[in-house]
């Protein structure tokens, strides 16, 4: 069976004991036919086969003249087919009568986008099966798909110049082992024909050589004719055989030409086998090297960056060496009039360039954003490698392959294969999900399923796990959109709604001593609701996106530029790297209270008065912006800055004094935007007689002299300058010093950053700190000397 039919019908059969669901065939008017025979595990069609990768899975692509849909299934009672219409948001219900075996559905014929037929027996779907229809005359294909085509289909596909997602998994893996089976099996075929058509010239010769002594005894024979009555030989026998020979020359030639390829076979197994084994090794390296990197709670940026190219090289490398050897091999054989030959020839350059794009990126925004070319581009469906506890069954961490698809997450522990399902699918839409970063680990969050039971995962950066949140999320609303209240009521899962929030307060109320320092703790939806009135009231210009003025789904925010975008400018700021934005969703994440201050000082019309300043109106963005463009904006705006004025830069550092000393955040913003040195050394005043060097102290110390008074009694200190400092780069150094005599309150706050960032699972006590900073050497400043005393600043 092919690899993308295998792909496609692998997960038709929801309920793995059913098998109601036996064949479905497609058709036109014209009697054109695409027959799906789910018993067989086969495709018959009357036209070439095309496919679409929705993320996690295949899809056939047909044209939306196949609009009469025909289902047999075994009868049964209490079945029901549903059809479902993303494009419409709509779902039409077919009751199927008990003795029933088949059933015809006639659909509009300007369908166009991904359809899903569904056979249930009551509340249970037995089977389900997706395309994707496309308007005869565009053939357009939505953003969010890659389109997946077999070689002779390469000139229709506009999009990446590979064939396939190459983001790693069972589908990238299975390419893989079918080209590879294919170049073995072609190899021999190859090798065969060319056996056969010696033998077959051989005994063309032999032919040859027996038609000449042949057509010699027709002369014989013609010498023996009468000389009267005018009796003649018919001369046609001679001609009907002296022309049969001549036309098995002329095609035992011609294949001889396209048999010039036996030329590579040779010592292709051995060059294939090394080529294999270069890519396996490098594939084991990375994923033992980032296992050990995600285990640590360390952050090795640019590690992380060398290793991951390293890996991405190595994939581009491989397949591009099978995918180049197949068609190399099959290109003997083409039509050379097929305009596939011209397609590939130009594919060919595009890879070539993309390799070179991700062997040059300097930073992981710029890596991201290459891959992103030839990854595809998050959506509700989502699929990827993840590392979870307990996963492959075994103890600890282990990494498997994830699928977020029709709002159910399920779990693969066959990683390369994506078989051996782990558990029974996740309902998203009943599940509690929350970020949060573990003893030891980084980038995790957990889902707590309806019945309480909850599941780890583990992404590898902290932009691959909000990628995983923000495709969570989008598949919970999608569900609850497409479900309203009313047609809920009667469903067993909306009846024990209530016990599952009182089972997931539960479970909160177990954990929250564990989990009282985590500040990613999720908080109820109220709250997160709450979150985002207060971002909108804080200005204005909170009700719209910064980026492109969108209304739409504008609840994402950057915490260290603070500002708040939509949902499409959302997967810009992660392409950034969380150097530059750190994105948080106000309905998804949770925040400590030195970050939940910061909500307060979202402020897009601030923001863009600094970022925005020198840009032109005409290259402003809109919400119709293609992902291109607003990448493109989004990097110039805050990686490349710009369109900030820098004519005040030599000020920077009087800004960030200031704002620190005035708690005035746009200021700080400013001198951030300017370029300020994050890490600032400053001295405090001493007696003008003593000669010594007066201490040093850095602005962090100094920012977390200046808390926010939270509380009736203004009592609770809450140290949002600080914090804003830390999300904007500034070192929390190894230990705490006390230069400028901190509260206990701040020295705790200063020794939990040092301990989250060192990966510590122990804390510090209050009075450890005091006598460490106590005992603390004074250290000497080794740049941006800065006497307070000396600097008059204007309030």
């Amino acid at each position: 069976m092919d690899v993308f039919v295998s792909i496609l019908l692998s997960d038709v059969q929801v309920n793995r004991g059913s098998s109601k669901l036996t064949k479905l065939t497609f058709k036109t008017h014209a009697q054109q036919v695409v027959e799906i025979d789910l018993v067989a595990k086969k495709i018959s069609q009357s036209t070439p086969m095309e496919f679409i990768q929705d993320r996690s899975r295949l899809l056939l692509k047909l044209p939306s003249s196949f609009s009469i849909v025909e289902a047999k299934f075994v009868k049964g009672s209490n079945l029901y087919l549903v059809e479902f219409i993303d494009a419409d948001n709509k779902a039409t219900k077919h009751p199927i009568e008990a003795d029933s075996t088949h059933m015809t559905i006639q659909l509009t014929s300007k369908l166009n986008g991904k359809f899903t037929l569904q056979l249930k027996e009551g509340s249970q779907t037995l089977s389900q099966l997706s395309v994707y229809f496309y308007s005869d005359s565009s053939g357009s294909a939505p953003s969010q798909q890659t389109e997946i085509i077999h070689p002779t289909n390469l000139t229709e596909h506009s999009g990446s110049p590979f064939p396939i997602s190459l983001e790693d998994g069972p589908v990238f893996r299975e390419t893989l082992n079918d080209y590879e089976t294919k170049i073995t099996k072609l190899k021999q075929a190859i090798r065969s024909t060319n056996d056969l058509l010696i033998n077959y010239e051989s005994l063309s010769n032999q032919l040859y050589n027996s038609r000449a002594s042949l057509i010699k005894s027709f002369s014989v024979i013609e010498s023996t004719f009468p000389t009267f009555y005018y009796c003649e030989f018919d001369k046609s026998i001679v001609y009907s055989f002296e022309n049969l020979t001549d036309e098995n020359k002329s095609a035992i030639k011609q294949l001889k030409s396209r048999l010039s390829s036996t030329d590579k076979l040779s010592g292709l197994e051995s060059y294939l086998a090394s080529k294999k084994r270069v890519f396996e090794d490098e594939s084991k390296k990375y994923y033992d090297w980032l296992s050990r990197l995600l285990s640590s709670g360390k952050s090795k940026d640019d590690k992380l960056l060398q290793k991951r190219k390293s890996f991405e090289l190595a994939k581009i490398d491989y397949f591009v060496f099978l995918f180049d050897t197949l068609v190399d091999l099959v290109l003997d054989f083409c039509n050379p009039q097929s305009p596939f030959i011209n397609a590939y020839s130009s594919s060919k350059s595009q890879r070539q360039k993309i390799r070179a794009a991700v062997e040059r990126a300097s930073s992981m925004a710029e890596l991201n954003a290459e891959l992103s070319k030839i990854h595809g581009i998050a959506g509700p469906n989502k699929s990827g490698i993840l590392f979870t506890q307990g996963g492959q069954g075994k103890s600890g961490w282990h990494k498997q392959w994830v699928v977020l698809n029709n709002g159910k997450l399920s779990e693969f522990m066959d990683w390369r294969k994506g078989t051996s399902r782990r558990n029974e699918p996740i309902d998203i839409s009943l599940s509690s999900i929350k970020p949060l970063d573990m003893e030891k680990r980084k980038n995790c969050f957990r889902v707590i399923t309806s019945t309480g039971i909850e599941h780890y995962f583990q992404a590898t950066s902290e932009e691959d796990r909000d990628s995983w949140i923000q495709a969570l999320y989008d598949a919970g609303q999608q569900i609850n959109f497409h479900k309203s209240r009313g047609d809920l009521a009667g469903d067993p899962l909306f009846v024990n709604a209530k016990k599952t929030r009182e089972i997931r307060s539960s479970s909160n109320d177990l954990k929250k001593e564990s989990l009282q320092n985590d500040g990613r703790h999720r908080r109820v939806s109220s709250v997160s609701l709450e979150n985002l009135r207060m971002v909108q009231k804080a200005d204005s210009s909170n009700t719209r996106c910064s980026e492109c003025g969108s209304t739409e789904s504008v609840e994402w925010i950057s915490m260290n530029l603070l500002v708040i975008f939509c949902v499409k400018c959302s997967s810009c700021h992660r392409s950034l790297g969380t150097s530059i934005s750190k994105v948080r969703s106000l309905k998804l994440d949770v925040f400590t209270p030195e970050s939940y201050k910061l909500l307060q000082y979202i402020n897009n019309k601030s923001s863009n008065a600094i970022y925005e300043e020198l840009l032109p109106k005409e290259s402003h963005i809109s919400p119709d912006s293609n992902d291109k463009d607003r990448l493109r904006f989004i990097t110039n705006k805050y990686a490349a800055k710009q369109y900030v004025n820098r004519k005040d830069a030599s000020k920077a550092s009087d800004f960030l004094i200031h704002g620190v000393r005035t708690h005035n955040i746009p200021e700080i913003s400013k001198s951030f935007a300017l370029g300020v040195d994050r890490d600032l050394k400053l001295y405090k005043p001493t007696d003008h007689l003593t000669n010594l060097e007066p201490p040093a102290f850095s602005v962090l110390e100094y920012a977390l002299n200046y808390p926010s008074l939270e509380g009736k009694d203004k009592s609770i200190k809450v140290f949002d300058l600080a914090e804003y400092l830390i999300l904007n780069g500034t070192n929390c150094g190894d230990k705490v010093q006390n230069v400028i005599g901190l509260s206990v309150e701040a020295l705790d706050y200063w020794q939990s950053k040092i301990d989250r960032f060192k990966g510590n699972s122990t804390k510090t006590s209050t009075s450890e700190l005091l006598s460490q900073t106590a005992a603390a050497p004074k250290s000497t400043p080794k740049e941006h000397k800065f006497n307070l005393l000396k600097k008059k600043l204007k309030n």
